[in-house]
C-alpha cells in the first residue's frame, strides 16, 4: 500500500490504535478472537484458568489477558493478510502442543544454526549481481558479504548483514537454546549436467524457443532459465573432493523485472537439508538473491519446511532503497504503524483508489505486493481477490462493533508501546544528508533488522507455530513488503507460551506443567531471562528504529507490575 497523500513531514503518533481497525472490522470481515478465548489459548488445558466455571471465566480472563497497550491486536489495513483470509484459523497452545507436524525440543538436538550467504565461485562468476535490483531509476550500491573476497569488499559500499550479528539475534531471540552459523561452506558453482557440445547446445537452443526470452525491466541483455549448482562442503575437507555434494538450483527471470533472476527456494532447502548438522534444531539460509517457489509466484522473501526443520531467507527485497517501489513508509514502521492518524489515513487513500478504479478513472491496476514471511501455497505474490464483508452496526449479536481501542499518549504515560515509540522517534527514520557514514549505517541497520526479524519468523515455523491471529506478532502472516514493516519484533503471548512450553517438554530447560504457584512463577521466570537477552542485544543496535523501541518496549514491561512489582513474585525462596 503506498503512502497516504497529505501526511505531513512529521508525524507526532501522539494517539495509538491498539485494536483492529474499523477497516478490518466493518469492512474485510476479520473477527478477533475474543479475550477470554485469548487467555484460553495461552494454556494447555483449553481454558482461560486452571479451575473456573463458565460464569467466572470471562472475569478470569479479563484479569488475565494482557494490557492492549503492551500486546496490541492485529491491525487489519487494507490488502494486509488477516484482510484477505479475515477467517484464517487460530493456533492456541493446545493445538500446538498435540500437533502430529512438530518436532520436540531435546538435549540432544536444540541448536538454532543459521547459514551464511553463499559464495559465488568463478566458474559462477555470470552470477554476480544477481543480487542487485535491475532497475534503471533504482541503483543502490552493491552488498559487501562476508563471504566475497578481500578485493571484492573493498570495491562494494553497502555491507549485507552478517551471519555474525544473524547469529547473535537467533542466540538472544530464542534464547536459551545456541546459535551458531552452519559449519558447512556453502558456494554457487557452475552446474554441470553432464552434456557436452553440440548436444546441450542444440537442447538450450530448443528449451529458449520453447519458452522464449525474458527482457529485464533496466533494458539490460535478455535472461532465460537456468540451473546453477550450490555446493555443500569444503574440497579442503577431503583430499579427493567427495565431501563435497553440488545441488542443481533452478534460476529465472523475475515476472517483475526487479530481479535480473531469481532462485527456486524449494532447490536451496533441498541443499540446507544435506548439510544439518547432527545436533541441529533447525537452520535457516540467508541468501542475497531474490526467490521464488512455483511458477504462479511473482517472488517470496521468507518459507519455512516447518517439519524438515529448515527456512530460508532473501535480504534482496529488503533493501532500503526499494522501500518507495513496495509502498513501505518507513515514518510508520513498527511501532508507529499503530499511529491513529497513519491508519485513518491510510484507508482513506486506499478507498480513494480503490473508488477510481472501479469508476474507470485509473486505468492500472493496483498492484498486489509479493509475500514475504511464511509464505504458503495460497500466499504467493499472485493477485488476490479482496474478501470483504460489511458489518451491519444494528446487530445486537456483533462482537465484532465494539469501537476502537485509541490510547493517547499524552494522557497515558507507563505503557510499553508508548515507551517504544518514544524510543524509536528520532531513530525510526534513517538519516539523510548527514553525511554518508551515518546514512550507511543507518541503512546497514534498517536492512539487517528487516532479514532478522523474517529469519525468527521462518525458525518460529519449524517450532510448528502457524500464523498468529490472536495480536500484532512477529508470527503474523504478510500480505506484502508495506505490512512486513509495520509488524513488530516480539512473540505475542500466546507464541511465547508455545516456545516456553516447548523448553521444558524434553527438560531443555525446567518448567512445570501448568498451574499455579511454583509452577506459574518457573515459566514467568523462564520469559522474564529470555526479555532480558533480547533486551540487552537491543541495547547493542539502539541506533536503530525497530531495536531501539523493541528494548524500550521489554524495559517498560521488565519494570512494570508483570515483573517488576512485588505483588508478582515469581518464586516463593521462603517455603512457607
Amino acid at each position: 500500500m503506498a503512502p497516504p497523500r497529505g501526511r505531513p513531514k512529521t508525524c507526532p503518533h501522539n494517539s495509538l490504535l491498539v485494536d483492529s481497525s474499523e477497516y478490518g472490522r466493518k469492512k474485510a470481515g476479520f473477527v478477533r478472537v475474543p479475550a477470554e478465548q485469548r487467555a484460553a489459548a495461552t494454556r494447555t488445558s483449553g481454558r482461560a484458568t486452571a479451575n473456573s466455571t463458565s460464569a467466572s471465566a470471562s472475569a478470569s480472563a479479563s484479569a488475565s489477558t494482557p494490557d492492549p497497550a503492551t500486546f496490541p491486536g492485529p491491525l487489519v489495513l487494507p490488502d494486509d493478510d488477516l484482510a484477505l483470509d479475515p477467517r484464517a484459523a487460530p493456533q492456541s497452545l493446545r493445538s500446538w502442543t498435540s500437533g502430529h507436524w512438530r518436532n520436540p525440543i531435546t538435549p540432544a538436538k536444540k541448536t538454532m544454526y543459521v547459514a551464511d550467504v553463499p559464495a559465488i565461485d568463478d566458474s559462477a562468476a555470470f552470477m554476480r549481481g544477481w543480487d542487485l535490483p535491475d532497475l534503471p531509476d533504482v541503483r543502490p550500491p552493491p552488498v559487501v558479504v562476508s563471504s566475497a573476497p578481500p578485493d571484492q569488499q573493498q570495491q562494494q559500499q553497502q555491507q549485507h548483514p552478517t551471519i555474525d550479528d544473524m547469529v547473535g539475534y537467533f542466540s538472544a531471540f530464542y534464547h536459551p537454546l545456541p546459535a551458531k552459523p552452519l559449519p558447512a561452506r556453502l558456494t554457487f558453482v557452475r552446474w554441470d549436467d553432464g552434456k557436452e557440445g553440440e548436444e546441450e547446445e542444440e537442447e538450450e537452443e530448443e528449451e529458449e524457443e520453447e519458452e522464449g526470452e525474458v527482457p529485464t525491466a533496466g533494458g539490460t541483455k535478455p535472461q532465460r532459465r537456468t540451473m546453477v549448482g550450490l555446493a555443500t562442503g569444503d574440497d579442503d575437507d577431503d583430499d579427493d573432493g567427495s565431501s563435497v555434494v553440488v545441488f542443481g538450483i533452478r534460476a529465472r527471470p523475475a515476472p517483475d523485472g526487479l530481479a535480473r533472476m531469481q532462485l527456486n527456494l524449494c532447490d536451496l532447502l533441498d541443499a540446507l537439508r544435506s548439510a544439518l548438522p547432527g545436533d541441529a534444531y533447525a537452520a535457516c539460509l540467508v541468501v542475497a538473491q531474490d526467490l521464488y517457489e512455483d511458477e504462479d509466484d511473482d517472488f517470496c522473501c521468507g518459507r519455512a519446511f516447518g517439519g524438515s526443520r529448515i527456512c530460508v531467507v532473501s535480504s534482496f527485497r529488503y533493501r532500503p532503497a526499494l522501500d518507495g517501489l513496495h509502498g513501505v513508509e518507513r515514518e510508520h514502521m513498527w511501532p508507529a504503524s499503530h499511529c491513529e492518524r497513519f491508519v485513518v489515513e491510510a484507508v482513506e487513500w486506499w478507498e480513494e483508489q480503490d473508488a477510481a478504479a472501479a469508476s474507470g478513472a485509473q486505468d492500472k491496476k493496483r498492484k498486489t505486493k509479493g509475500k514475504t514471511k511464511g509464505k504458503t501455497k495460497k500466499e504467493t505474490g499472485r493477485k488476490k481477490k479482496r474478501t470483504t464483508k460489511e458489518v451491519d452496526d444494528d446487530d445486537d449479536d456483533n462482537d465484532n462493533d465494539k469501537g476502537e481501542i485509541i490510547v493517547d499518549l499524552k494522557r497515558v504515560t507507563g505503557t510499553a508501546m508508548g515507551a517504544a515509540v518514544e524510543a524509536s522517534r528520532e531513530v525510526l527514520v534513517p538519516r539523510t544528508g548527514s553525511g554518508r557514514q551515518n546514512e550507511a549505517s543507518d541503512l546497514r541497520g534498517l536492512w539487517f533488522g528487516r532479514v532478522a526479524r523474517t529469519a525468527v519468523h521462518e525458525a518460529g515455523h519449524c517450532l510448528g507455530m502457524g500464523h498468529c491471529v490472536y495480536y500484532a506478532c512477529v508470527m503474523q502472516g504478510t500480505g506484502g513488503l508495506g505490512e512486513d514493516g509495520r509488524q513488530p519484533p516480539y512473540l505475542c503471548p500466546v507464541c511465547e507460551a508455545k516456545f516456553v512450553w516447548g523448553l521444558g517438554e524434553k527438560g531443555v530447560v525446567v518448567v512445570d506443567e501448568e498451574g499455579g504457584g511454583e509452577a506459574a512463577g518457573r515459566r514467568k521466570e523462564v520469559e522474564k531471562e529470555r526479555m532480558e537477552v533480547v533486551r540487552g542485544f537491543c541495547e547493542a543496535w539502539k541506533g536503530v528504529g525497530m531495536f531501539a523501541a523493541y528494548g524500550a518496549w521489554l524495559d517498560a514491561r521488565l519494570r512494570g507490575d508483570e515483573f517488576g512489582s512485588p505483588e508478582v513474585e515469581v518464586i516463593d525462596l521462603t517455603g512457607e
